[in-house]
């Protein structure tokens, strides 16, 4: 720990620190002035000339602590300057204790413990009782990655959720922190760490906060989670960070100690619980990340390091905008976006569900939801709204060998299999796709449910109990009548579905029937393709004719061979399925 102020018993053994020393303080300078000691280092400090300011509003907050334990009487001045007279026995200034911030070169004076935390909680009976208060403050928390996590650290704080707190982040503030961080410019460059004990601090001079400069890595993780000096470990851990082996590692040390786990993924008010001090067997993540284990996931690249954190956090419950963007970190985007709005909502959720599990409450492992686009729909503003724009997603179209979803950011990797296959392309019509290109058309499929009208899905094809894409199914709708082309159909080869693309054109076409209105459906192939002729047929299409020199890949033009269906003769052998799908019965894609 740094020692900000050594008081000894003589004066003039008090040293103030150094310039150098201040700025990397974070924790303040506790004095009673009645203690000879300490008397003596507030008047060397006075006499240092390092003080910035002195803030004594001791007697006003002596008025607090009288109104607080007589809540129904009605004190007239005079009343209540006999009251703070007699509390403070004549000598307001001797009075409670004062705090020096070395950082910021304040002085300032305050309540005794006691009376401060009596205070300071006061508006939060009602619906924390005062034994509840003590309660909570008897607990210490870890807060893992102080980017989000400071947020949420220093709300449990203000709540009174936790008296003692271990901070752990490598990092240093930096320009871009500043949209979601409590921070300003002449802070730049400072420990988070260090950052967020101060404002802690700054709220509660009597918290005990310990912080792990280097983060947890390897070597430190143990320390961050074994007993401390007063013999007592972390009673929960809030984990924030974005690195695939301390999540993992953390929560191993987590379950193995019976700490239980909250996590806010900062986007649509992901919230994650995960009560390993009631179910010490529980898999990590919920087991969304299978038996992924912290060697398994050391050392990951880019590229796998997003796959992991959507595993983890669960790609599928992602908004629009957060699955497109992940697409695009390290293209267009230099990281995963972040809001100061959604990191405010995620520590006010952390810090809601950390009280509650604190307090004995019964809440159980699970992940939620509050996403605020859905509870505060923009149209609800309006007095008169106009044509509303939501956004069209095709419900997940499930089959008895495959199932049809739309894409989300987890699939990038397969689809540019797809897309850079010099054999799949060949039969696509288009030309094999270098990566950037495959990337581009990823983004711009993602990108097809916010559009409005809609006229292209690009679908992934999914085994039935595997959410894994193993290949594509699309659908082009034409912008004049009731008229629509398959397109893209394409498995990657060895996938478990092989054998069985005319169900996703059915599929497919089903939902075009019957959700979209559609007349009219068809599709083309190569015509040296013949081994699509049995699945165009399969898919209850028609042969209709051959078109000359449809289209040109490798520099060569190729005829096409056409099929269609219309919607009367196609629903007459529609499977139950189809019917399902037809009728809009099929259950939506879950979140």
């Amino acid at each position: 720990m740094t020692h900000l102020v050594e008081s000894c018993p003589e004066p003039d053994h008090f040293v103030v620190p150094s310039p150098g020393e201040a700025n990397e303080s974070f924790r303040p300078v506790l004095l009673d002035p009645t203690e000879p000691p300490d008397s003596a280092a507030l008047a060397a400090l006075r006499r240092s000339g390092r003080l910035r300011e002195v803030h004594d509003r001791i007697e006003e907050q002596v008025a607090e602590v009288v109104r607080s334990r007589a809540p129904r009487e009605d004190f007239a001045p005079r009343a209540m300057e006999r009251a703070i007279a007699e509390v403070v026995d004549g000598r307001p200034d001797t009075y409670g204790r004062w705090v020096w911030y070395p950082w910021s070169g304040r002085l300032v004076h305050v309540l005794p413990e006691a009376e401060f935390r009596l205070v300071r909680t006061d508006r939060n009976r009602g619906k924390i009782t005062r034994e509840q208060q003590k309660g909570l403050l008897r607990r210490r928390v870890g807060v893992i990655g102080l980017s989000v996590g400071s947020n949420a650290a220093l709300t449990c704080a203000m709540e009174g959720v936790g008296g003692a707190f271990r901070l752990a982040d490598f990092d240093r503030i930096s320009l871009s922190n500043l949209n979601r961080l409590r921070a300003g410019v002449h802070e730049l460059g400072l420990e988070k760490s260090v950052l967020c004990a101060r404002r802690m601090y700054e709220l509660d001079p009597y918290l005990d906060i310990e912080i792990h400069r280097g983060g947890v890595t390897e070597e430190t993780v143990e320390g961050f989670f074994v007993d401390g000096e007063d013999g007592r470990g972390l009673d929960l851990l809030i984990e924030e960070c974005d690195t695939p082996w301390v999540k993992v590692a953390a929560r191993e040390h987590a379950r193995f100690r019976r700490i239980p786990v909250l996590m806010d993924t900062n986007d649509r008010g992901l919230l994650d619980i995960e009560r390993f001090d009631l179910e010490p067997d529980r898999p990590l993540f919920h087991g969304r990340a299978g038996t992924t284990t912290a060697a398994d996931v050391r050392g990951l690249d880019r590229d796998q390091t997003i796959r992991f954190l959507l595993d983890a956090v669960g790609a599928r419950r992602l908004s629009p905008a957060m699955t497109d963007a992940l697409s695009r970190v390290g293209h267009t985007l230099s990281s995963w976006p972040q809001l100061a709005s959604g990191v405010m909502l995620g520590a006010a959720l952390v810090t809601d569900a950390a009280r509650r599990v604190l307090l004995g409450e019964p809440l159980p492992s699970g992940s939620h939801c509050v996403d605020l686009d859905e509870l505060v729909p923009a149209r609800a503003a309006l007095p008169s709204p106009p044509r509303s724009h939501p956004v069209n997603r095709v419900p997940e179209l499930r089959g008895e060998h495959l199932r049809l979803r739309e894409l989300h950011a987890g699939d990038h990797e397969p689809f540019a299999r797809i897309f850079t296959h010099p054999v799949l392309t060949r039969y696509l019509g288009i030309d094999r796709l270098s990566a950037d290109q495959a990337h581009d058309a990823f983004a711009r499929s993602l990108a097809q449910p916010h559009t409005h009208p809609r006229r292209k899905y690009t679908l992934a094809v999914c085994g039935p109990d595997d959410d894994t894409l193993v290949g594509t199914m699309g659908l082009l709708v034409e912008d004049y009548g009731s008229n629509a082309m398959l397109t893209s159909l394409a498995l990657l080869p060895g996938a478990p579905v092989s054998g069985h693309g005319h169900e996703a054109g059915r599929l497919l076409m089903a939902y075009g029937f019957g959700h979209l209105g559609l007349h009219r459906i068809w599709a083309g192939h190569r015509s040296d393709h013949h081994r699509m002729t049995t699945v165009m047929q399969a898919a209850g299409l028609r042969p209709e004719a051959t078109l000359r020199q449809l289209f040109r890949t490798q520099g060569i033009w190729h005829d096409v061979t056409t099929y269609a269906t219309v919607a009367p003769e196609w629903k007459l052998q529609a499977n139950d399925d189809e019917l399902a799908i037809l009728e809009g019965t099929c259950r939506l894609e879950p979140v």
